[in-house]
Protein backbone atom coordinates (compact mmCIF):
# COMPACT_ATOMS: atom_id res chain seq x y z
CA UNK A 1 0.00 0.00 0.00
CA UNK A 2 1.21 3.45 -0.81
CA UNK A 3 1.02 6.83 0.78
CA UNK A 4 -1.79 7.73 -1.67
CA UNK A 5 -3.76 5.04 -0.66
CA UNK A 6 -3.12 5.41 3.40
CA UNK A 7 -4.38 8.99 2.88
CA UNK A 8 -7.58 8.03 1.36
CA UNK A 9 -8.59 5.35 3.80
CA UNK A 10 -7.72 7.42 6.90
CA UNK A 11 -9.71 10.04 5.31
CA UNK A 12 -12.38 8.03 5.00
CA UNK A 13 -12.26 6.01 8.08
CA UNK A 14 -12.60 9.31 9.99
CA UNK A 15 -15.61 10.34 7.48
CA UNK A 16 -13.86 13.22 6.39
CA UNK A 17 -14.28 14.62 2.12
CA UNK A 18 -11.21 15.24 0.39
CA UNK A 19 -12.70 19.17 0.92
CA UNK A 20 -12.61 18.73 4.48
CA UNK A 21 -9.34 17.71 4.35
CA UNK A 22 -8.28 19.88 2.22
CA UNK A 23 -9.63 22.92 4.42
CA UNK A 24 -7.93 21.28 7.34
CA UNK A 25 -4.66 21.44 5.96
CA UNK A 26 -5.29 24.65 4.20
CA UNK A 27 -4.61 23.47 1.14
CA UNK A 28 -6.97 23.03 -2.37
CA UNK A 29 -9.09 19.91 -2.75
CA UNK A 30 -6.99 19.48 -5.91
CA UNK A 31 -4.35 18.90 -4.07
CA UNK A 32 -5.90 15.89 -1.87
CA UNK A 33 -7.14 14.04 -4.80
CA UNK A 34 -3.32 14.44 -6.55
CA UNK A 35 -2.12 13.07 -3.41
CA UNK A 36 -4.27 10.60 -3.06
CA UNK A 37 -3.74 9.37 -6.89
CA UNK A 38 0.22 9.45 -6.18
CA UNK A 39 0.26 12.34 -8.72
CA UNK A 40 1.94 14.31 -6.16
CA UNK A 41 3.39 14.08 -2.60
CA UNK A 42 2.41 15.95 0.45
CA UNK A 43 5.45 17.92 1.76
CA UNK A 44 7.02 17.52 5.49
CA UNK A 45 5.20 20.24 7.25
CA UNK A 46 1.72 18.56 6.10
CA UNK A 47 2.98 15.02 6.26
CA UNK A 48 3.14 16.29 10.02
CA UNK A 49 -0.07 17.72 10.09
CA UNK A 50 -1.48 14.98 8.35
CA UNK A 51 -0.09 12.69 10.98
CA UNK A 52 -1.81 14.77 13.95
CA UNK A 53 -5.27 14.54 12.36
CA UNK A 54 -5.45 11.08 11.64
CA UNK A 55 -3.71 10.71 15.23
CA UNK A 56 -1.12 7.95 13.68
CA UNK A 57 2.59 8.23 13.82
CA UNK A 58 4.57 9.60 10.55
CA UNK A 59 6.02 6.51 10.47
CA UNK A 60 2.35 4.92 10.24
CA UNK A 61 1.63 7.05 7.38
CA UNK A 62 4.79 6.95 5.43
CA UNK A 63 5.67 3.49 5.61
CA UNK A 64 2.21 1.92 6.73
CA UNK A 65 2.03 -0.43 10.04
CA UNK A 66 2.45 0.14 13.24
CA UNK A 67 6.01 1.12 13.27
CA UNK A 68 5.76 1.04 17.11
CA UNK A 69 4.73 -2.40 17.61
CA UNK A 70 5.96 -4.06 14.39
CA UNK A 71 7.85 -6.85 15.53
CA UNK A 72 11.88 -6.30 14.96
CA UNK A 73 13.29 -9.15 12.67
CA UNK A 74 15.20 -11.52 14.57
CA UNK A 75 18.49 -11.16 14.52
CA UNK A 76 19.99 -13.61 12.53
CA UNK A 77 23.32 -15.38 14.02
CA UNK A 78 26.15 -14.68 12.84
CA UNK A 79 28.37 -17.09 10.52
CA UNK A 80 31.85 -16.50 10.35
CA UNK A 81 34.02 -17.87 7.97
CA UNK A 82 36.83 -19.88 8.03
CA UNK A 83 39.34 -19.33 4.97
CA UNK A 84 41.62 -22.64 5.43
CA UNK A 85 45.04 -21.64 3.13
CA UNK A 86 46.65 -24.61 2.16
CA UNK A 87 50.14 -23.95 2.09
CA UNK A 88 51.92 -25.46 -0.79
CA UNK A 89 54.38 -27.85 0.25
CA UNK A 90 58.22 -26.34 -0.22
CA UNK A 91 60.50 -27.00 -3.37
CA UNK A 92 62.97 -28.67 -1.24
CA UNK A 93 60.46 -31.74 -0.18
CA UNK A 94 58.95 -31.88 -3.46
CA UNK A 95 62.67 -32.49 -4.72
CA UNK A 96 63.27 -34.49 -2.06
CA UNK A 97 60.29 -37.22 -2.64
CA UNK A 98 61.60 -36.88 -7.07
CA UNK A 99 65.11 -37.93 -5.57
CA UNK A 100 63.84 -40.87 -3.54
CA UNK A 101 61.27 -41.97 -6.28
CA UNK A 102 65.04 -41.92 -8.73
CA UNK A 103 66.35 -44.29 -6.46
CA UNK A 104 63.70 -46.55 -6.26
CA UNK A 105 63.27 -46.76 -9.91
CA UNK A 106 67.37 -47.20 -10.57
CA UNK A 107 67.50 -49.87 -7.94
CA UNK A 108 64.57 -52.28 -8.78
CA UNK A 109 65.00 -51.12 -12.52
CA UNK A 110 68.72 -52.77 -12.49
CA UNK A 111 66.86 -55.06 -10.21
CA UNK A 112 64.11 -56.57 -13.15
CA UNK A 113 66.77 -56.36 -15.96
CA UNK A 114 69.78 -57.80 -14.29
CA UNK A 115 68.73 -59.40 -11.39
CA UNK A 116 71.11 -57.67 -9.28
CA UNK A 117 71.31 -54.87 -6.35
CA UNK A 118 74.11 -53.22 -7.52
CA UNK A 119 71.76 -50.49 -8.79
CA UNK A 120 71.23 -49.39 -4.98
CA UNK A 121 75.20 -48.33 -5.60
CA UNK A 122 74.00 -45.84 -8.01
CA UNK A 123 71.21 -45.14 -5.99
CA UNK A 124 72.74 -43.89 -2.79
CA UNK A 125 73.48 -40.52 -3.87
CA UNK A 126 69.72 -39.87 -4.76
CA UNK A 127 68.95 -41.36 -1.15
CA UNK A 128 71.32 -39.47 0.46
CA UNK A 129 70.29 -35.98 -1.47
CA UNK A 130 66.68 -36.71 -0.58
CA UNK A 131 66.99 -37.41 2.82
CA UNK A 132 69.00 -34.06 3.25
CA UNK A 133 66.17 -32.23 1.16
CA UNK A 134 63.73 -33.35 3.93
CA UNK A 135 66.04 -32.81 6.77
CA UNK A 136 68.30 -29.26 5.77
CA UNK A 137 66.12 -26.22 5.35
CA UNK A 138 69.22 -23.95 5.22
CA UNK A 139 71.97 -24.06 1.92
CA UNK A 140 70.69 -27.71 0.85
CA UNK A 141 71.96 -27.62 -2.51
CA UNK A 142 75.40 -26.44 -1.14
CA UNK A 143 74.64 -29.87 1.79
CA UNK A 144 73.42 -32.24 -0.95
CA UNK A 145 76.53 -31.18 -3.86
CA UNK A 146 79.01 -31.76 -1.03
CA UNK A 147 77.27 -35.28 0.02
CA UNK A 148 77.40 -36.16 -3.32
CA UNK A 149 80.88 -35.14 -3.69
CA UNK A 150 82.25 -37.21 -0.94
CA UNK A 151 80.53 -40.16 -1.97
CA UNK A 152 81.89 -40.36 -5.71
CA UNK A 153 85.48 -39.07 -4.57
CA UNK A 154 85.18 -42.43 -2.12
CA UNK A 155 83.70 -44.80 -5.17
CA UNK A 156 86.14 -43.22 -8.23
CA UNK A 157 89.24 -44.12 -5.43
CA UNK A 158 87.32 -48.08 -5.87
CA UNK A 159 86.48 -48.68 -9.03
CA UNK A 160 88.59 -45.83 -11.40
CA UNK A 161 91.64 -45.10 -9.56
CA UNK A 162 91.30 -41.15 -10.18
CA UNK A 163 91.61 -38.88 -7.34
CA UNK A 164 92.65 -35.56 -6.46
CA UNK A 165 96.58 -36.34 -5.69
CA UNK A 166 96.80 -38.11 -9.17
CA UNK A 167 96.08 -34.20 -9.94
CA UNK A 168 99.12 -32.50 -8.08
CA UNK A 169 101.40 -35.13 -9.16
CA UNK A 170 100.70 -34.75 -12.93
CA UNK A 171 104.18 -34.96 -13.97
CA UNK A 172 105.25 -38.07 -12.33
CA UNK A 173 102.24 -39.59 -13.62
CA UNK A 174 102.72 -39.09 -16.88
CA UNK A 175 106.48 -40.29 -16.79
CA UNK A 176 105.08 -43.19 -15.13
CA UNK A 177 102.76 -44.55 -17.88
CA UNK A 178 104.55 -42.76 -20.68
CA UNK A 179 101.62 -40.43 -21.45
CA UNK A 180 98.04 -38.58 -20.19
CA UNK A 181 95.41 -41.13 -19.85
CA UNK A 182 91.49 -40.85 -18.98
CA UNK A 183 92.28 -40.58 -15.32
CA UNK A 184 94.57 -38.17 -15.36
CA UNK A 185 91.53 -36.31 -17.35
CA UNK A 186 88.94 -37.23 -14.84
CA UNK A 187 91.53 -36.25 -11.76
CA UNK A 188 92.05 -32.70 -13.08
CA UNK A 189 88.02 -32.23 -13.58
CA UNK A 190 87.70 -33.78 -10.29
CA UNK A 191 90.44 -31.11 -9.26
CA UNK A 192 88.62 -28.43 -10.43
CA UNK A 193 84.96 -28.91 -9.44
CA UNK A 194 86.52 -29.79 -5.96
CA UNK A 195 87.97 -25.66 -5.64
CA UNK A 196 84.60 -24.66 -6.99
CA UNK A 197 82.49 -26.17 -4.07
CA UNK A 198 84.83 -24.99 -1.97
CA UNK A 199 84.46 -21.52 -3.57
CA UNK A 200 80.51 -21.95 -3.26
CA UNK A 201 80.98 -22.89 -0.16
CA UNK A 202 82.78 -19.93 0.82
CA UNK A 203 81.12 -17.63 -0.39
CA UNK A 204 78.05 -18.69 1.55
CA UNK A 205 80.37 -19.19 4.94
CA UNK A 206 81.40 -15.82 4.80
CA UNK A 207 77.81 -14.35 5.89
CA UNK A 208 78.26 -16.43 9.11
CA UNK A 209 78.29 -13.95 11.95
CA UNK A 210 81.73 -14.53 14.17
CA UNK A 211 80.51 -13.91 17.58
CA UNK A 212 84.18 -13.38 19.41
CA UNK A 213 86.51 -13.18 16.57
CA UNK A 214 89.69 -13.38 19.12
CA UNK A 215 88.36 -17.25 19.85
CA UNK A 216 87.71 -17.73 16.41
CA UNK A 217 90.99 -16.77 15.36
CA UNK A 218 92.89 -18.92 18.09
CA UNK A 219 91.01 -21.95 16.73
CA UNK A 220 91.86 -21.58 13.34
CA UNK A 221 95.78 -21.63 14.74
CA UNK A 222 94.54 -24.73 16.16
CA UNK A 223 92.73 -26.74 13.57
CA UNK A 224 95.69 -25.88 10.90
CA UNK A 225 98.32 -27.18 13.65
CA UNK A 226 95.99 -30.02 13.94
CA UNK A 227 95.88 -30.85 9.65
CA UNK A 228 99.63 -29.76 9.61
CA UNK A 229 100.85 -32.71 12.35
CA UNK A 230 98.14 -35.07 10.67
CA UNK A 231 99.66 -34.60 6.92
CA UNK A 232 103.14 -34.71 8.08
CA UNK A 233 102.61 -37.77 10.18
CA UNK A 234 101.10 -39.34 7.30
CA UNK A 235 103.89 -38.79 4.72
CA UNK A 236 106.88 -40.03 7.34
CA UNK A 237 104.79 -43.12 8.13
CA UNK A 238 104.51 -44.02 3.71
CA UNK A 239 107.97 -42.70 3.65
CA UNK A 240 109.79 -44.67 6.72
CA UNK A 241 107.06 -47.83 6.89
CA UNK A 242 105.93 -48.33 3.66
CA UNK A 243 107.72 -51.01 1.88
CA UNK A 244 108.74 -52.99 5.41
CA UNK A 245 105.12 -52.69 6.56
CA UNK A 246 102.88 -51.76 3.89
CA UNK A 247 103.55 -53.32 1.07
CA UNK A 248 103.18 -56.85 2.69
CA UNK A 249 100.00 -55.93 4.27
CA UNK A 250 99.14 -54.87 0.33
CA UNK A 251 99.81 -57.97 -0.86
CA UNK A 252 97.87 -59.99 1.92
CA UNK A 253 94.70 -57.29 2.07
CA UNK A 254 94.79 -55.43 -0.69
CA UNK A 255 91.01 -54.53 -0.10
CA UNK A 256 91.41 -53.59 3.15
CA UNK A 257 93.90 -51.49 2.52
CA UNK A 258 92.45 -49.48 0.13
CA UNK A 259 89.34 -49.04 2.72
CA UNK A 260 91.78 -47.78 5.60
CA UNK A 261 93.88 -45.47 2.89
CA UNK A 262 90.13 -43.78 1.45
CA UNK A 263 88.96 -43.64 5.20
CA UNK A 264 92.32 -41.70 6.07
CA UNK A 265 92.45 -39.24 3.38
CA UNK A 266 88.85 -38.76 3.20
CA UNK A 267 89.38 -37.65 7.13
CA UNK A 268 92.16 -35.55 6.07
CA UNK A 269 90.66 -33.68 3.19
CA UNK A 270 87.81 -33.11 5.44
CA UNK A 271 89.90 -31.52 7.81
CA UNK A 272 91.36 -29.31 5.41
CA UNK A 273 88.42 -28.06 3.54
CA UNK A 274 86.94 -27.01 7.02
CA UNK A 275 89.96 -24.83 7.82
CA UNK A 276 89.98 -23.62 3.90
CA UNK A 277 86.65 -22.51 4.19
CA UNK A 278 87.00 -21.05 8.33
CA UNK A 279 89.68 -18.62 7.28
CA UNK A 280 87.93 -17.73 4.34
CA UNK A 281 84.90 -16.95 6.34
CA UNK A 282 87.33 -15.16 8.95
CA UNK A 283 89.20 -13.28 6.49
CA UNK A 284 86.00 -12.37 4.26
CA UNK A 285 83.83 -11.05 6.92
CA UNK A 286 86.34 -8.95 8.37
CA UNK A 287 87.94 -5.79 7.49
CA UNK A 288 91.69 -5.80 6.82
CA UNK A 289 92.26 -3.14 9.36
CA UNK A 290 91.82 -5.42 12.15
CA UNK A 291 94.37 -8.08 11.50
Amino acid sequence: MNIGERIYNLRTAKNLSQGDLAEMLSVSRQSISKWENNSAMPDLEKIIKLSEIFDISIDELVKGGNAKTDPQPAPQPKVEYVQVVQKPMEGRKIAGIILLCMAFILTFGILLLTGSLGGFIYAIPFIVCGIICFTVKKHTGLVCCWSVYMIVDVLMQFFTGSSRGMAFNTLHYIRAVGGITINLVVSWIWLGLTGALVLWTAMVAKNAPIADRGKYRIKLIVGWMVYIVLYALRKVFNLLWFESMIVPFIMENNTMFVIINTIVNECIFVLFLVMIISTARYMLGVNKTEW
